[in-house]
């Protein structure tokens, strides 16, 4: 059974990881956003293996609206990217 807490935490680093990227100068490309976006659809099955298998599909269907609406990887990276341009 896998650990939901560890799953939680890699979310939690795939939602800021396009933004850490960002803050180091790498330049966009397709290829990486598809692949930070695969990876978090990977963690979404994963994540519905265990008991929390609603919220885990839920955050998979939130991570294709937020990457078919905006472009975005996931919807944390989306709230990530919002909230560095508001404060901006």
């Amino acid at each position: 059974m896998r650990n939901p807490k560890m799953l939680l935490v890699f979310a939690v680093l795939l939602g800021i990881l396009p933004a850490m990227l960002r803050s180091l100068d790498v330049s966009p490309s397709l290829f990486l956003g598809i692949s930070i976006f695969v990876l978090n659809i990977g963690l979404c099955l994963l994540g519905a293996t265990t008991r929390y298998r609603f919220w885990w599909l839920g955050y998979g269907v939130a991570c294709v609206l937020a990457f078919m609406l905006s472009g975005t990887s996931s919807p944390l990276s989306l709230v990530a990217i919002l909230f560095t341009t508001w404060k901006a």
